[in-house]
Order: structure tokens, then sequence, then C-alpha cells
């Protein structure tokens, strides 16, 4: 068991039910703030809204992680087998 919430894997462990996020345990050793959100993220914004695709919502669970003082990256997933 994590503090997060329940391990998923050798290296991760998920927050809520079902997970709103992952952690790894590798990155979190290491001291570098971090989560991977899923599909039950809450307040994403559409990927087509300009501004940064975490709402208030979203803004809440990061700071409850301690990430609401640093500035966010983030990246979208893209499925399929096209290269850009």
């Amino acid at each position: 068991m994590t503090r997060e919430g329940r391990t998923v894997g050798p290296e991760l462990a998920s927050g809520g039910d079902p997970p709103h996020y992952l952690t790894s345990q590798l990155l979190t050793g290491a001291g570098l703030g971090h989560l991977f959100t899923t599909r039950h993220f809450p307040g994403v914004r559409a990927s087509a809204d300009p501004s940064s695709p975490f709402g208030p919502e979203a803004a809440a669970v990061l700071r409850e992680r301690g990430l609401g003082s640093a500035p966010v990256a983030f990246l979208k997933q893209v499925h399929g087998a096209r290269v850009a």
C-alpha cells in the first residue's frame, strides 16, 4: 500500500477508485513531483481549449499532491500510427 492509494505494479501507485492518476515510485524516490492522469482525472478541459488543460477541480488535486505552486508541464496522448 502506498500513500497515494493502491499499488498497481512494482513501480506505480494509483490515486482514487477508479484511479484518477498514477505515480511512479522511482520518480517519487528521486524527489520529483509528478502524476500521470487517467481518463477519470477531474477538471480536465477539452483538448481543443487553447488554455491549460486543467480546470479548477484539477488544480485542487494538483495542489493536494504538492504540484500547485510550480508551472505544470503536460503532454497530450495521441492514438494512432501516424507520426507528426
